[in-house]
């Protein structure tokens, strides 16, 4: 069966408060048991569950900023929630889900010159340059350091605790106690031991010998960092280390102008978020590294897609199943699919892809005729190009049969862009934990100093593994801040301005959660190995780590 780890599905007045603190509500006592007795009436504990949220998404449109829900204000609440639950509401009978295809995603653009005009393209039509790519991260994050109120443009300013923030051409003639910050990408010499900082136009060698404090996060070859400290002439003696400041997605927005830099963003903001929230039967389910060639995990597949045919075909409708490669658990038994023109490899590969439609097929034959079917790529899934990210979605040569058996099947690129009206969440499969492990630099011995815009998690407070990771790809804006291997005409889709709702990292390690500036970080964990998934319902942000047992 599948089952929970996080609170049990039957809704009793331990949910209903809980329900109440998350909603920012008071309940008088009399409210409480008006919802008890309209949860008496249905049976079905997802049912409960989801007429309750459904109560409490009315709050927000019917009693305004008056948070004191007194009898009076329930009961018409009540009202409002049966009247738009009747059987001829067309409301949950459509999949809002969107995945954003890779040519579609929208490119943010600065004007290098005065750091300004920004401006949304599609990707085609984006310079392919490597070095046009990277200075535009540079001059975003230097956007973001001057919005965050601490750093200023020049060193004549008497704004006390704010930090001359100065490009790299500015610092001759500054005095040596000054102390001053530059923003740009770290590069060290590949035949020496010296470290180098680029911004825009200039560079500069470092002398990290200096640091007072260790930099909190993954930094490596290519970080984007803010170097502090004094300019002696010939190098900048650093003092401290750090990313660049992020920014939660609310104090980003209002400086984008209503840009959409996501990707199939609703005309009517309104109306679609009115429709987020009675879409309660929406959900999406992502499992990650689904080894289709392990015989437990087609075992473990079967047992999970059987949970969900009992379902109606309203509900069945509005789920989501997100599938995240690898597909196989050794790539290099069926070779190099992306380069080859081996017909039986290809085949061998294909009939994987079958084996996942006919166990959905005989398992839950609605569901494959109803729901949407969502497949991202690993990195040794065949693409047609391997190795590097964004990857383009499977080849299409690969997936004829099982189109044909999952009605609403999408092919999407790695990483995946999925919009639900307003919410937008990031779905990525990459080693990221080992790799930024791997890749970061060792720094002299010095204290580690945490500050309160380090990530949350449950139950340390120190940041860890995973936060560090959270929070380096946060801080970069960025899923892949120091790979050589991108596709520079698609660097877009690995930049995250503003944060999304919601990032999926789709790692070899355990399941895991944080977070970090208002958004949720996630790891579904392996479904091969521990029949772990990620339920996330969007029309309330929740989500449970689940497993198969």
């Amino acid at each position: 069966m599948v089952a929970a780890r996080k609170n049990s599905m039957i809704p009793h007045k331990k949910s209903i408060l809980d329900l109440a603190r998350t909603h920012q509500v008071q309940l008088h006592p009399q409210s409480v048991k008006q919802l008890m007795d309209v949860l008496s009436h249905v049976n079905d504990a997802a049912e409960q569950l989801n007429t309750l949220r459904s109560i409490f998404a009315t709050f927000h449109d019917e009693c305004s900023e008056d948070r004191n829900i007194t009898p009076e204000k329930m009961a018409k609440c009540i009202a409002s929630h049966s009247s738009s639950n009747t059987p001829n509401s067309n409301i949950g009978r459509t999949n809002h889900h969107q995945v954003v295809k890779l040519q579609e995603v929208p490119t943010l653009m600065v004007d290098e010159t005065s750091g300004g005009a920004l401006q949304v393209i599609s990707s085609p039509n984006v310079a392919t340059s490597r070095m046009h790519t990277l200075r535009q991260r540079y001059c975003l994050a230097l956007q973001r350091c001057f919005r965050s109120g601490h750093y200023r443009k020049n060193v004549n300013s008497e704004l006390e605790g704010v930090k001359p923030l100065l490009a790299i051409s500015s610092l001759e003639g500054i005095s040596s106690s000054q102390e001053v910050c530059v923003l740009g990408l770290l590069v060290k010499h590949p035949t020496s031991s010296k470290v180098i900082l680029e911004d825009a136009k200039s560079s500069i060698e470092l002398d990290l010998s200096t640091l007072v404090s260790k930099p909190i996060g993954y930094i490596s070859n290519m970080s984007l960092v803010v170097a502090a400290g004094f300019w002696t002439g010939s190098k900048l003696s650093v003092k401290r280390l750090s990313f660049p400041p992020t920014e939660s997605r609310v104090k980003t927005l209002p400086s984008l102008g209503g840009l959409d830099t996501f990707g199939l963003a609703p005309p009517d903001f309104q109306r679609a978020h009115m429709i987020e929230k009675q879409m309660l039967n929406s959900v999406c389910c992502v499992l990650a590294h689904v080894h289709l060639d392990v015989a437990q995990c087609i075992a473990t597949l079967g047992i999970f897609f059987r949970e969900f045919e009992s379902r109606s075909t309203e509900a069945l409708t509005q789920m989501t199943f997100v599938l995240v490669g690898d597909f196989v658990s050794q790539p290099s038994s069926l070779g190099d699919l992306g380069h080859l023109g081996d017909n039986d490899r290809r085949k061998a590969y294909a009939s994987l892809l079958d084996t996942l439609a006919n166990t959905v097929l005989t398992n839950a034959p609605s569901v494959a005729a109803t729901s949407t079917f969502v497949l991202v790529p690993g990195p040794n899934d065949p693409t047609g190009i391997t190795g590097a990210l964004p990857q383009i979605p499977l080849a299409s040569e690969l997936t004829g049969s099982i189109k044909l058996k999952l009605k609403n099947l999408v092919l999407a690129p790695n990483p995946c862009r999925l919009r639900f009206l307003t919410q937008e969440m990031v779905i990525c499969r990459k080693n990221f934990y080992h790799e930024m492990q791997s890749a970061a630099w060792d720094w002299p011995q010095a204290p580690t100093i945490v500050n309160e815009e380090e990530p949350s998690a449950t139950p340390s407070t120190i940041p860890v593994q995973f936060e560090l990771v959270c929070k380096t790809v946060a801080d970069q804006a960025h899923l892949a801040p120091n790979e050589s291997n991108v596709l520079w005409r698609f660097d877009s889709a690995l930049r995250m301005i503003p944060l999304p709702h919601v990032v999926i990292l789709c790692d070899r390690t355990e399941q895991w959660h944080c977070q970090y500036k208002g958004t949720n970080f996630l790891n579904p964990g392996s479904f091969t190995t521990g029949g772990t998934f990620l339920w996330y319902t969007p029309c309330d942000g929740e989500f449970v780590l689940n497993q198969v047992f």
